[in-house]
């Protein structure tokens, strides 16, 4: 699906937004017992965090909250923007992609606010690319469902929600509570229909999906009561159980992953290939441009899988798009990844 996005209405959205969080933040600070001053922000615990102050915003923006207990002088200047940012939404057609973009922006600030890994939040350039082969490999029908089991801030899902030609029922799994907070918070301000689980996601399988798309956490899974082939081997390398898990969906599925680039070589790597051979198809790997990430290490790989056990196939594609400078190459490839499914 192609949309139109007006870059200037998106850095105002953000802009907007990112002032009202500054605002609220600094209407609700005791002046007593928290300083704003820079020597003082590595030692003080903060009465409020930016996604603190994000769902603060957002929810009074949108009639669900109220402005409450805060200087008058700040309310005043909260409301002024308040009708600002409404203004920009009653005068102009927004889509839901200009304003997932719009979030993005304030997602990094957050991220640093809170000092989380930046690389948790998948770019958009590789979110665009997750959807284009998206677009090749779902099937041609009205409504599917698609599914994040490890859904973050929700960059990749949502990018794929906004672009795809189907409708999409979207399923979120996340156990980590704020930004599951922050991808319901998201999905109200877009109007895209969003259904959250807080949870550990090979626990809580939803059933009937007919895409899986996520960017995989890399992290050791430890948990006594877990128990699958992979994990009572000893492996416990997160991806490779999420992958053993949902290739034993019921229905027929695909699924895109992203991978670090180093993902066939950790330990359990053999037995982790015999379960995809017994259960399922690595249809390809595709290497992402390094000028995607932030740099060389953090750069990873799409993986595309599905469960048809009628169709087991030991052959594998491999494609590496070159980078976005080299505009005929990397059409090329992507023609090639598209001819693969089609």
């Amino acid at each position: 699906m192609e949309i139109k996005i007006n870059e200037k209405l998106v850095l105002q959205i953000s802009d907007l937004l990112d002032d009202l969080c500054m605002l609220y933040f600094d209407a609700t600070r005791n002046e007593k017992f928290e300083s704003s001053e820079v020597t003082n922000y590595k030692v003080q615990k903060l009465h409020l965090h930016y996604y603190d102050c994000l769902i603060k915003i957002l929810n009074v923006f949108m009639n669900q909250d109220n402005l409450e207990d805060i200087p008058e002088n700040f309310e005043k200047q909260i409301n002024e923007k308040l009708k600002e940012l409404s203004s920009i939404f009653e005068n102009n057609e927004i889509n839901s992609e200009e304003l997932r973009k719009a979030l993005f922006f304030l997602d990094i600030k957050a991220f640093k606010n809170l000092h989380y890994p930046i690389d948790y939040i998948t770019p958009d350039a590789v979110s665009y690319i997750a959807y284009l082969i998206a677009s090749y490999i779902i099937d041609k029908k009205e409504l599917i469902y698609l599914l994040d089991i490890n859904m973050g801030t929700g960059n990749l899902a949502f990018t794929l929600a906004n672009y795809l030609d189907n409708e999409v029922h979207l399923i979120g799994i996340d156990n980590h509570e704020l930004l599951s907070q922050i991808c319901v918070l998201k999905a109200n301000f877009f109007e895209q229909e969003l259904e959250m689980h807080v949870g550990d996601c090979l626990k809580l399988v939803p059933h009937e999906i007919d895409l899986i798309v996520s960017d995989l956490a890399t992290h050791d899974y430890d948990d006594p009561t877990y128990h699958s082939y992979l994990y009572d081997k000893g492996i416990k390398y997160f991806p490779y159980l999420a992958v053993e898990r949902y290739l034993d969906l019921p229905n027929k599925c695909k699924m895109i992953f992203l991978i670090d680039n180093d993902f066939f070589s950790k330990p359990g790597n053999l037995e982790f290939k015999k379960v995809i051979e017994q259960k399922g198809n690595i249809l390809a790997l595709i290497t992402m441009p390094e000028s995607f990430f932030q740099n060389s290490k953090q750069a990873k790989s799409l993986i595309i899988i599905d469960n048809d056990k009628h169709n087991l196939s030991n052959h594998t594609e491999i494609f590496t798009l070159p980078n976005l400078n080299d505009q005929t190459n990397f059409k090329q490839v992507m023609q090639n990844i598209k001819n693969l499914f089609n």
